[in-house]
């Protein structure tokens, strides 16, 4: 499997300075974060010893591996890239570099301090060979991040969202999606905004697009019992030029990490229309468990409507985040 590696210019400007400070030996790390949809996207680097202390050759210190990956793990990161120097020759794969650390599904990138100014490339390698591999460095502004997934981030709800809250939540086909069913008012979501926004038991964050910003939904936790540490789950995509994408799933997944990891909930459960055949699916493949059914609940377009009570325990979300 190939991808696309996207890192920031700061983390790449950070690889460099550490490569110049470790001068005359080689640097090495790794560089961690989420794939999707053909892109590695780079969240987090992590900056290795060179147990080897060597010009010509790295040898990562066990030690600094082992506390890199138990990172990685405890925030859902997976391992994109490994990087080193050259400080005298060229940025290709010297036969060391085959020979010792080869991984197939990561990239490889080497920087070089040879000429004045540094060159970085990309590299796939194998046991005896390489090829080149895609990388880029972009200059990401996220607005106001709270939780940062592979294509989308979670943040804070602000005042000029309000319009856009107030055209989704009157249109009757994003209606249809969710429980509630009167029309709003623009003062009337100003009020919602900080009433939510001051509220202990309530979490709500905008789901956003990575590569433009554009708001597309939201989604948060209700009712937190802080007790018996246990919320309810809601999410709405607005945008329905994006329905059907993955973006619902992506944002469910953040939000069960932040409840399970940070919160240290131990259960979040949620009520869905039983005819919303496709939510049920999009629940049930982030770990949802169906518990029950309120028969003819919610009377909503005329009739008498069942909703679907599903939850998932912090039991089951390790399990999921193991497996993944």
């Amino acid at each position: 499997m190939t991808f696309q590696l996207r890192l920031s210019r700061s983390i790449l400007e950070e690889m460099l300075a550490q490569a110049r400070a470790e001068l005359p030996n080689e640097c090495c790390g790794l560089l961690a974060g989420f794939l999707a949809k053909g892109t590695g996207r780079v969240e987090k680097r992590y900056p290795l010893v060179n147990a080897a202390a060597s010009p010509v050759e790295y040898l990562s210190e066990p030690r600094s591996m082992f506390l890199a990956d138990k990172d990685m793990r405890r925030r859902g990161l997976r391992l994109l890239a490994i990087y080193h120097s050259h400080p005298t020759t060229v940025p290709i794969p010297s036969k060391k570099d085959l020979a010792n650390h080869y991984s197939p599904e990561v990239v490889h990138l080497i920087i070089s301090l040879a000429s004045d100014e540094p060159e970085v490339r990309g590299w796939w390698l194998t046991e005896s060979d390489y090829r080149p591999a895609d990388w880029v460095s972009v200059e990401e502004q996220m607005h106001n991040p709270f939780l940062i997934g592979a294509t989308i981030y979670l943040r804070p709800l602000e005042s000029g969202d309000i319009p856009k809250l107030v055209a989704w939540f009157n249109d009757p086909e994003v209606l249809r999606t969710v429980l509630r069913s009167d029309p709003i008012t623009r003062e009337v979501e100003e009020q919602w905004l900080t009433r939510i926004g001051q509220s202990p038991t309530d979490l709500v964050l905008g789901i956003a697009k990575r590569e433009s910003n554009q708001l597309l939904g939201v989604t948060g936790l209700h009712r937190i019992d802080w007790q018996s540490r246990h919320a309810e789950f809601g999410i709405a995509i607005g945008e329905k030029n994006e329905w059907g994408k993955g973006y619902g799933t992506e944002a469910t997944r953040l939000i069960l990490g932040h409840a399970f990891r940070t919160l240290n909930l131990h259960r979040v459960w949620l009520h869905v229309l039983a005819g919303h055949l496709s939510a049920l699916r999009a629940y049930e493949k982030t770990g949802f468990v169906q518990e029950g059914i309120l028969r003819q609940q919610l009377y909503k377009e005329g009739r008498y409507q069942d909703l679907v009570t599903m939850a998932i325990l912090r039991s089951e979300w390790e399990a999921l985040s193991n497996e993944h």
